[in-house]
C-alpha cells in the first residue's frame, strides 16, 4: 500500500517522467548498415525541442523524447539531409529507416 502511495505520488509530482518515451531503429542503406557517428534528431513539433542523438557501429540509434506527439527524424550525413515524419509514444516506437535513390538519383528516406 506505501508502493502505491508513493507511486501516484512520484506520478503527480514528476510527470514528464511518466510520459517519456524512447524513438530507436536502425538506418540502412543498399541492404546495409549505414555505420557509426551518422547524426539522427528529433525535432518535436508541439515543444519546439530537438533531441539529438547518433549511430552506433551498426547503424542503429536511440533517442530519449520525453514528451509524447508528433515528431520529425532528421538524419544528416556529409552532403546528406533528409527529413520523415514519426510520432512519439509514452512507450519506446521503433522507427527502422531505408535510405534509398529515387528516380532522379537523390537520395531519400522512408520507413521500412
Amino acid at each position: 500500500m506505501k508502493f502505491l502511495i508513493l507511486a501516484m505520488i512520484f506520478i503527480l509530482l514528476f510527470p514528464a517522467f511518466t510520459e517519456a518515451g524512447v524513438i530507436y531503429g536502425k538506418i540502412t542503406k543498399s541492404g546495409r548498415s549505414i555505420g557509426a557517428n551518422v547524426k539522427v534528431e528529433i525535432y518535436h513539433i508541439r515543444t519546439e525541442t530537438t533531441y539529438p542523438g547518433k549511430t552506433n557501429n551498426l547503424g542503429v540509434y536511440r533517442i530519449n523524447v520525453p514528451h509524447a506527439g508528433d515528431c520529425k527524424l532528421t538524419i544528416k550525413g556529409g552532403s546528406f539531409d533528409r527529413s520523415m515524419d514519426v510520432t512519439s509514444f509514452r512507450d519506446s516506437n521503433k522507427v527502422d529507416v531505408v535510405i534509398y535513390r529515387d528516380k532522379k538519383g537523390v537520395y531519400q528516406i522512408k520507413r521500412k
